[in-house]
């Protein structure tokens, strides 16, 4: 209704953030529904808080039910901590449940681990199980390596398996390759 408080897509109505005014930082963000009653959004939380590392970037995220108790997501993980480097990349993502231990979440892995270029675009991405060893994702590969031109694009994306060997996935491919005509909108996908 026009001039009403409606729930948005993501199953609220508003979001209530909170800063560090000394730092700047976000640190939490709470979700309403239309009464103002706390309410679990789509990604099953009440709320997040935010944690950050001495350069201002955010190192860890924490979720919270309607009660203010520690919960998983329906992701299946409480705690996402980052590693990044000098300019904020993510370099490695863990998850971890209520009780601080490493959990294998909805995709399939505990570790994601990042490899990036100088302007922070990704170009190697691969996933970890809990005790460190390499496991594939949902889509069933262990990692994939992304080709770029000069502009940053995707020139071509390749899967492996665990082994490092090329991962045939259930489409029957092995890598996906891009084209782009000279204004940069994507012509080709094969």
């Amino acid at each position: 209704d026009k001039g009403h408080l409606t729930r948005n897509t993501a199953g609220y109505a508003y979001v209530i953030r909170d800063y560090d005014i000394k730092k700047d930082y976000l640190i939490r963000e709470s979700y309403y529904d239309v009464s103002g009653a706390p309410i679990v959004n789509t990604e099953g939380v009440a709320s997040k808080e935010f944690e950050y590392d001495a350069l201002g970037f955010v190192i860890r995220e924490n979720y919270y039910g309607i009660d203010g108790k520690i919960t998983e997501n329906y992701d299946g993980y409480a705690h996402v901590g980052r590693t990044v480097d000098f300019a904020g990349n993510e370099t490695k993502a863990q998850y971890f449940d209520t009780d601080g231990k490493p959990v294998t979440q909805q995709a399939g892995y505990a570790v994601r681990s990042r490899r990036t270029d100088v302007l922070g675009r990704v170009l190697e991405e691969s996933y970890w199980s809990t005790d460190g060893k390499p496991v594939r994702c949902r889509e069933g590969y262990a990692s994939v390596t992304f080709a770029r031109d000069k502009n940053g694009r995707v020139l071509q994306e390749t899967f492996y398996d665990k082994a490092g060997n090329a991962a045939i996935l259930s489409g029957g491919y092995t890598s996906v390759r891009k084209e782009y005509d000279a204004r940069g909108y994507e012509v080709l996908t094969s």
